[in-house]
């Protein structure tokens, strides 16, 4: 230990002196004028690029040498993260010059990873154990001898104990292919197993699970894992088993195995009252707790599950007793009688009426509590909400409690507020704004003078002057706030400014030459500019949104008043394999497979293939997607697609090609063009055709489509609150023989509203309007789930009289009217009710369009916020009663109604 200190000392003072003398020779220099500045490369393909590392530097030609600023700039080039040493020497040193010179020797780049010597072993297991060096990173020798050690671990979990690992590196320039060898050497067998406990019963059933030749210690933790929870399941929660190895010799060939179990105590449940209630404590009492709290635990959930069931005078009791190796836990249940919601009443409010407190709460809109039971949670809920209303209108200090009183089987419910003062703001000072205006700073805050005092809002208040201060070049400024005391608040908000900063340069590593053409073009400083942190987060955000890197890190350098931005790239060259499965109500299940490579050709873009099959159709998809077109936020998307489809008229065949381009306008809309051409072969016909349509003969389609979409919707695919709008032109021109020409035009509009106290309206107008020569694959159908729910899919509008399919036409119009509730008659969570009404009609021809041929419906659904999107539920009454359509119509969906 002594010898450890002491040499600890020597090593000490060796680099004092080092740095000592190093601080001498650099001090003999401080007086010299640097003439040149060069970098050296060991990998010639960064000597091209040197310019681009000059930025990073502390100092200039034409400065003193100085040698904290060279240290700086040697701290900025490490930065990058692609240097495994850097030194710097001076050359050419004349009386009163010298030149400098920065030595960068490049790390190795990981290219690809072999494993040899894993016959019998799973190869993507072993992969996955290997966390410590990975491809398209760089080479690090301390994680290489983590890797072997991870290596060790694998294999011993499979029932190698003496594998021997070693590794070998294969450079080519400045890529490395790392080679791992692996012996695996022998297995181990069990020679015997020896158990150890209290327990001989549960002995002999793990021995059963545990009869094995071969010992493979991560099978065997697993067999032992599967026990546990055997016994979890009979309620023994917490047992212990252990496991002891001793190999009989040195080759590990050989083992004994010595298992400790000690189950612990069987957990008894008894109920007296009710039925058994297991599921109300055992996840209590799996835990490893005090028993007192568990018990007292499992009591208040008991209580609280009775009281949300009508019954709030329930009673619980419960006691512990040991006996013979089981803790039986009984439990006392007494419930009373069950109670619906009375009259509500609120006492203490002096600031607020009650009646505006009545518009706050909503368990007075709750009929389940009124006509079935009142559940405590529903007034729980209640507490909190006007806890809530009271802390934003200055009452941060505000109590709220409940008392009932029994009438019967009706309980009164009355709100005992106690408000406490009010707070509010009296004024508001700035201080150390000196290149911010007050009045600008002003305006950045809600809280004025008089308003009531909330310490959220004065939190986001101070949150948008950080924010407004780092978009001005203020990368350090520091706000903190001053607020005195008593119910008047003044608040003086004392901001530190710090030092302002421009832009500087624009330093990016990892990334191929047109992905660093595509950053310079969409990064939002120019150089001199302000700096703006929010902007960088946002540019930063965008790019991640895009997909072309796995990681982008930002690494700000601070010179003076200028800050260089550093961006590092790792390459996204993931691939993606995916499977789905889907339902839709025309075409029934479908299963969707698909593959997607990122960043082909070193670019921004994807390729991306897609096959779907179902039971009535067939599509196959070959996609090359980029979000940039010319370096500009265009999404393009060029695909070649062959489909078979059935629809309720007609079945067909089709190929084509297309190239789409989606230009996003503002935060809530964008226009989307398309160009393509395809032929389609009608296959079978279920109606009587028109010149138009023809069986097993082909006709080609040229078309350009243009679309114009604005979507103001809180929410897309439940929307209680804003507007959508769309609307579509397709024109179809004649360019090859057989091929049609017409115009459709269509447009959509859906408002959603707030509707009565917790409703939600909405309303949906759709029109559509197509020349006369076109096929039946181009018409307007509607009916079903989404469009007309008085008839099914496809049904409104004219029918052949032999078959009873419909035609299509060459216009539609449809008018949806929804009114949606919260279901307070079941108390579900995400469970609504609907009642709607719709309009529409499909017109064969557009010269037959009117408003008074409308076909009517009305109905009741259902709806469930599940994760998988809004599931619904709608029956409909078709009012118009036809031939060949049911007056009833039964509808199941996924997704917005419209």
């Amino acid at each position: 230990m002594k010898k450890t200190l002491r040499l600890s000392l020597i090593l000490a003072v060796l680099l004092f002196l080092w740095a000592f003398v190093e601080d001498i020779n650099a001090e003999t220099y401080n007086s010299f004028l640097i003439r040149k500045i060069r970098f050296e490369f060991d990998n010639k393909d960064e000597i091209k690029n040197s310019e681009k590392y000059m930025p990073l530097l502390n100092i200039k030609s034409g400065e003193k040498y100085n040698s904290k600023n060279i240290r700086h700039s040697m701290q900025n080039l490490y930065k990058i993260g692609s240097f495994s040493d850097i030194e710097v020497k001076i050359s050419n040193v004349s009386e009163k010059e010298l030149d400098l010179n920065f030595l960068l020797y490049s790390k190795y780049k990981i290219k690809n990873i072999k494993i040899n010597g894993i016959r019998g072993i799973n190869r993507g297991e072993i992969r996955k154990s290997l966390l410590s060096v990975r491809e398209n990173t760089f080479l690090d020798e301390e994680n290489l001898e983590r890797s072997i050690k991870e290596f060790k671990e694998f294999m011993r979990s499979r029932g190698y104990f003496n594998s021997e690992v070693n590794y070998k590196l294969v450079k080519d320039k400045f890529d490395v292919t790392i080679i791992f060898i692996i012996e695996r050497g022998n297995s181990a067998e069990i020679n015997r197993i020896f158990f150890r406990g209290e327990n001989p019963n549960i002995h002999g059933k793990l021995k059963k699970q545990l009869d094995k030749k071969k010992y493979v210690p991560y099978k065997f933790l697993t067999l032992i894992e599967e026990f546990k929870e055997e016994l979890k399941n009979e309620r023994y929660y917490f047992p212990e088993i252990s496991v002891k190895e001793v190999f009989l010799n040195k080759a590990k060939k050989l083992v004994n195995l010595y298992i400790t179990v000690n189950p612990g105590h069987q957990y008894v449940f008894r109920f007296v009252g009710i039925k058994g209630k297991l599921e109300f404590v055992t996840s209590i009492w799996k835990k490893k707790v005090f028993e007192k709290w568990a018990e007292r635990e499992s009591t208040a959930r008991i209580t609280a599950h009775f009281r949300n069931r009508g019954y709030l005078n329930a009673e619980v009791s419960s006691d512990i007793k040991t006996e013979k190796g089981k803790k039986i836990i009984s439990f006392i249940i007494d419930k009373n009688e069950r109670f619906t919601l009375g009259k509500i009443s609120f006492s203490g409010n002096k600031f607020f009426s009650s009646k505006i407190l009545e518009n706050v709460i909503t368990i007075d809109d709750l009929i389940f509590d009124k006509i079935f039971f009142l559940r405590i949670n529903s007034i729980r809920v209640d507490q909190e909400v006007l806890k809530w209303f009271y802390y934003y209108k200055g009452f941060p200090l505000v109590k709220i409690e409940t008392s009932l009183q029994f009438r019967k089987k009706v309980a009164h419910l009355n709100y005992f507020i106690t408000e406490g003062r009010r707070f509010k703001i009296d004024s508001v000072f700035f201080r150390g704004n000196r290149h911010i205006d007050s009045k600008k700073l002003e305006s950045l805050t809600i809280n004025k003078a008089n308003d009531p005092f909330v310490q959220k809002q004065i939190n986001e208040d101070i949150e948008n002057i950080r924010n407004y201060y780092f978009s001005n070049g203020f990368d350090e400024v520091k706000i903190k706030t001053d607020i005195s005391p008593g119910t008047d608040k003044s608040i003086l908000i004392d901001i530190d400014e710090g030092k302002r900063y421009r832009f500087g340069n624009l330093i990016i590593v990892g990334a191929s030459g047109d992905q660093k053409k595509l950053i310079r073009k969409l990064f939002p400083l120019k150089r001199g500019s302000d700096f703006n942190r929010i902007k960088i987060e946002n540019f930063r955000r965008e790019i991640d949104k895009s997909s072309i890197f796995s990681e982008i890190n930002t690494v700000k350098v601070k010179k003076n008043d200028k800050i260089d931005l550093l961006i590092l790239t790792d390459v996204n060259r993931n691939k993606y394999l995916g499977f789905g499965i889907g339902y839709e109500e025309r075409t029934g299940v479908r299963f969707t497979f698909e593959y997607q490579k990122k960043n082909i050709f070193n670019s921004y873009s994807t390729f991306s293939a897609l096959i779907q099959v179902g039971l009535n159709e067939r599509r196959g998809e070959v996609s090359y997607e980029t979000p940039f077109i010319f370096r500009n936020r265009v999404d393009s998307s060029l695909k070649i697609w062959e489909e078979n489809e059935i629809y309720r008229s007609y079945k067909f065949n089709r190929y084509g090609v297309s190239e789409s381009l989606i230009k996003k306008l503002t935060p809530f809309s964008y226009i989307l063009t398309s160009l393509s051409w395809y032929r389609t072969k009608l296959l079978e016909l279920k109606v009587t055709g028109s010149v138009y349509d023809r069986l097993d003969d082909p006709f080609d389609i040229t078309a350009l489509n243009f679309s114009y979409i604005v979507d103001k919707r809180d929410n897309p695919f439940f929307p209680t609150r804003g507007e959508f709008f769309s609307t579509d032109v397709k024109f179809a021109f004649p360019v090859f023989n057989n091929n049609y020409s017409f115009l459709r035009f269509r447009w959509g509009y859906q408002k959603n509203l707030k509707f009565m106290k917790n409703g939600i309206f909405s309303y949906s107008v759709r029109n559509g309007f197509a020349t006369n020569n076109i096929p039946i694959t181009e018409r307007f159908f509607g009916g079903g789930s989404s469009t007309f729910r008085g008839t099914r899919n496809d049904k409104l509008g004219s029918l052949d009289r032999i078959t009873g399919e419909p035609f299509g036409g060459n216009s539609l119009f449809l008018l949806n009217l929804e009114a949606t509730f919260p279901m307070y008659l079941i108390p579900i969570e995400d469970l609504y009710y609907s009642i709607f009404a719709d309009f529409g009609n499909i017109y064969r021809f557009a010269s037959e369009f009117s408003l008074g041929n409308l076909q009517k419906a009305i109905g009741f659904g259902l709806r469930i916020r599940s994760p998988i999107g809004l599931l619904r539920f709608d029956i409909a009454y078709n009012i118009d009663r036809r031939e060949n359509v049911s007056p009833v119509a039964f509808h199941i969906g996924i997704g917005n109604v419209f």
